[in-house]
Parts: structure tokens; C-alpha cells; sequence
């Protein structure tokens, strides 16, 4: 029986801005075990919101471990080349999609 999970993390500053520096949305299917069908956006990072198919690939069809979610985030931040003042938000975005494949109770749905 498939079993579908989503969840929705941001990162802010606290008193200090009224918006996010990152958000990471994510959907997952899963199968037996593993993830089957994989849906992951960033927002913020660009200018409309990015969905992350490289991290999207690195997951498909993997258990929800410890180095599935490095791999998927370590694939999400391959290439990203950061701006004269946004450096922070790569490891933003890098921690944030990891705790999303990771998993847990914090912020996650399942249906």
C-alpha cells in the first residue's frame, strides 16, 4: 500500500524579517519502504519557486535514511552559484531539503 507524506519547512530570522530566507516544500510516495513517487520545490532561493529535480532523482526509490537525504541535498546545491550577499542561503536550502527526505514529525503530513 502506497502512503503519501508532505511537509513544508522554512527558515527565518526571528524579529528580523517578516519573510523566509528559505522554504522547502516535498511530497513523497511511499512504497514498501521507499520512495516512489517524489515531489520537492524551494522557494526564495530564486525568483519563482524551483523544483529540485536532481535531488528529486538522487532519492527515487530509496529508503528515508541519514545519507539518502545528504545525497538528495548534496544534489539540490551542485552547481548553485550564490550571489554577492545570499552565500547563507545554499547551506539554508542544503539542510532544509535534507530534513525534508529525512523525514519526522515536524511539519510533516501523511495521507
Amino acid at each position: 500500500m502506497a502512503v503519501g507524506v508532505s511537509a513544508s519547512r522554512r527558515c527565518v530570522t526571528v524579529n528580523l524579517w517578516d519573510f523566509p530566507l528559505v522554504n522547502v516544500a516535498s511530497a513523497l510516495r511511499m512504497s514498501g519502504g521507499s520512495m516512489t513517487d517524489v515531489q520537492i520545490v524551494v522557494g526564495v532561493v530564486a525568483a519563482t519557486p524551483w523544483r529540485v529535480e536532481a535531488a528529486e532523482r538522487a532519492v527515487m526509490g530509496k529508503q528515508r535514511t541519514e545519507q539518502t537525504a545528504m545525497a538528495a541535498g548534496e544534489a539540490a546545491i551542485r552547481g548553485a552559484v550564490a550571489l554577492k550577499h545570499n552565500a547563507y542561503n545554499i547551506p539554508l536550502m542544503r539542510n532544509l531539503l535534507e530534513r525534508a527526505v529525512r523525514g519526522g514529525a515536524a511539519g510533516a503530513v501523511t495521507t
